[in-house]
Formats: structure tokens, C-alpha cells, sequence
């Protein structure tokens, strides 16, 4: 006479609502995950930068603003270079969300700088770049290349 395993044939109604459970649990978490993975890989979402013309002058205010997955911190760096001179005009850090794993909410930060003279006497007449570079945190052991975005433009005194 052959002896039944107690395992064999249909399982229970509990032992059918927990597995229920447990896969959607994994399935809920693995889809988070997926986003989460994406979004630290892809920290800056957006960068703008904006200037009222290609001339500059003092008093111009240049605007930048950027997107970050928020994931993880990014910093926000405004730069005015000329040949071997840069001169950092603004740096804002755009925090990352509380519990940034499972909030997927993007975060966004902006500034306008106004570009005084003191800041443009250490440079000369003629081209200049603007230049605004989002830079994301380390990883997963890797750090994600910057985002830049640079606007060329002409150096000149305020007539």
C-alpha cells in the first residue's frame, strides 16, 4: 500500500494567500528597485542655462536651473571662464529625498546670478563661456559623468 506525502496534491487556502502575498510583495519591491536603479543612474534630469543676450555686460543676470532625480544629492556649479581664468558665479546643492529609494519624485532648483562688476574686472573684453555643470554622487561604485551646458558670449563693457 502506497503512503500519501502530506505535501502532495492542492496546497491550502493559507499557504495559497501567503504566497499570494509574498510575490506581490517581491513584485512591488523589484519594480521600485528597477525605478530606483534608473534613477541612480541617471541623477541629473534637466539642465538650462540662459543669458539676455551673446553680449554681457555688469548688471546682465544669467539663470540656470536643473532637474535631479533625487536619488542621491547633485550640486548646481555656474561658472564664467575666459582662456585660463574660471570664476565660479553660483553653486547650489539640490538635496536628495528623504527616503530616496522609494520616492521617485524629482527634485528642482534654480538660480540667477547678476553679474556685478567686481565680478567682470578680472576678466577682459571679448569671448567668454558660460558654463552650468550638474554633478551627481557616487554610487554603486560609480560616479556619473557631469552634465554640462555652456552658452558662448561676448565680454563688453557697459556702454
Amino acid at each position: 500500500m502506497a503512503r500519501e506525502s502530506a505535501f502532495s496534491g492542492e496546497p491550502s487556502r493559507a499557504l495559497r494567500i501567503v504566497r499570494g502575498f509574498v510575490v506581490a510583495t517581491l513584485v512591488i519591491h523589484i519594480a521600485f528597485g528597477a525605478l530606483s536603479a534608473h534613477r541612480a543612474y541617471f541623477q541629473v534630469r534637466g539642465l538650462t542655462l540662459s543669458a539676455p543676450s551673446a553680449t554681457l555686460h555688469a548688471g546682465d543676470t544669467v539663470r540656470s536651473a536643473i532637474v535631479s532625480s533625487a536619488r542621491n544629492a547633485v550640486t548646481l556649479l555656474v561658472e564664467l571662464a575666459q582662456e585660463t581664468r574660471a570664476e565660479t558665479l553660483a553653486v547650489r546643492l539640490v538635496p536628495k529625498n528623504a527616503n530616496p529609494f522609494w520616492d521617485p519624485r524629482s527634485r528642482a532648483e534654480s538660480v540667477a546670478v547678476t553679474l556685478s562688476p567686481a565680478q567682470l574686472q578680472r576678466f577682459h573684453a571679448g569671448p567668454v563661456q558660460l558654463r552650468a555643470t550638474g554633478i551627481g554622487r557616487g554610487e554603486w561604485f560609480r560616479v556619473p559623468p557631469p552634465v554640462v551646458r555652456s552658452i558662448d558670449a561676448i565680454l563688453a563693457p557697459r556702454p
